[in-house]
């Protein structure tokens, strides 16, 4: 049997907070347009902001990637049970995957290309963070 789905929502820096517990929350979320808000990433400035490296190791990381303006991927959800948990926040922008350039690649095409490197024994993640997000 599958745990029940929880959703926690929480306002931080304008961001939408989602958490998901351990179902078919995430294979499903893009099959069902009302599952989560569309949330909006205002701009952001890349100077002011943090950049963090993270080494993902094999298999599904549990996360959720959009990107509603078309620029930069930003994380969406991250699933309770996820290997990221604690170390991926939710509205991180994603920069690369190993070493590839994710700015301008639709949500799905990310998507793919960390699924592509499941198998890898690590990916790494990089990651913008911070205060750098303009209002």
């Amino acid at each position: 049997s599958k745990m029940d789905s929880t959703t926690y929502t929480g306002t931080t820096s304008n961001r939408m907070q989602h958490l998901f517990g351990d179902d078919d929350t995430l294979e499903n979320i893009y099959n069902n347009a009302n599952a989560v808000e569309q949330q909006h990433i205002p701009p952001y400035d890349e100077e002011d902001s943090e950049r963090i490296t993270v080494v993902a190791p094999a298999g599904k990381l549990g996360i959720v990637i959009d990107n509603p303006g078309g620029e930069v991927p930003v994380v969406h959800a991250i699933k309770e049970t996820s290997v990221l948990h604690g170390r991926v926040n939710v509205g991180d922008l994603l920069l690369s995957v190993d070493e590839q350039d994710c700015r301008g690649m639709s949500a799905v095409a990310v998507s793919k290309l960390i699924s592509s490197r499941s198998e890898n024994p690590t990916r790494t993640l990089v990651l913008l963070r911070g205060s750098g997000v303009v209002s």
